[in-house]
């Protein structure tokens, strides 16, 4: 059930040039299902017309000792952006969560494939985490697409997993997931998770409905969080 509650700051994980994954610490009792998110204010007095509260998956597992967020920081950041980077072990942000839809159903054994575009993957690597850590016997093939190699974020860590997950799949792709390439990789009875810029969640959800791809077997979320 969803409430407020204060998180303390950890340490911060350079991924990519440009994205950046935070820990803090988990309170006790705290529980979530992979794939919700957190609202996280940071209040500060020059703060932009964006504010200072903004939405973000909880990249991390639940099996995991900590909670992680991880999103891009640009070289101009929001002021949000730029005191969530500025923060030191030790520091507090209010929260509010869990909460979302948009989470892995560890129940069902259908084959689950995953598409995102970019750092929209990030509910993935949480829902991946889980199923690999509690040995879960649920079919994954995640497609995800990023702009250039350097961008490859959670790489390594989900290449690791697969190794010795046999029932994972994971591919990365400096391009748009194509009609193509989906279709390569569509089991039969499947569940079908979006996740990505609007523009990228629009354009997929498109090349499902032209390979008759039920809508109830598509969960779909755009994500914001950048």
């Amino acid at each position: 059930m969803a409430s407020s509650f204060s998180l303390s700051f950890l340490k911060k994980l350079q991924r990519t040039n440009d994205v950046v994954s935070f820990f803090f610490e988990k309170p006790e009792g705290f529980d979530f299902i992979p794939g919700q998110y957190l609202y996280i204010t940071i209040p500060h007095q020059d703060a932009d017309d964006r504010g200072t509260t903004r939405y973000f998956t909880i990249s991390a597992s639940p099996t995991h000792e900590n909670l992680m967020i991880t999103t891009k920081i640009l070289n101009r950041p929001s002021t949000f952006k730029r005191h969530l980077n500025q923060l030191q072990a030790g520091d507090t942000v209010t929260t509010f969560g869990p909460m979302g839809t948009f989470v892995l159903d560890e129940t069902a054994n259908r084959h689950h494939v995953l598409l995102a575009g970019g750092i929209g993957m990030t509910p993935y690597y949480s829902m991946i985490s889980y199923i690999a850590d509690k040995k879960l016997s649920i079919p994954v093939t995640l497609l995800v697409s990023f702009s250039s190699e350097k961008e490859k974020v959670f790489y390594e860590e989900l290449t690791a997993l697969a190794k010795n997950n046999p029932q994972l799949s994971i591919s990365y792709r400096s391009k748009k997931l194509s009609k193509e390439l989906i279709t390569k990789h569509i089991p039969g009875d499947a569940r079908y998770f979006l996740v990505g810029p609007s523009a990228m969640v629009e354009a997929t959800k498109q090349l499902l409905t032209q390979l008759e791809i039920p809508t109830d077997q598509i969960v779909i979320e755009d994500f914001h969080g950048y």
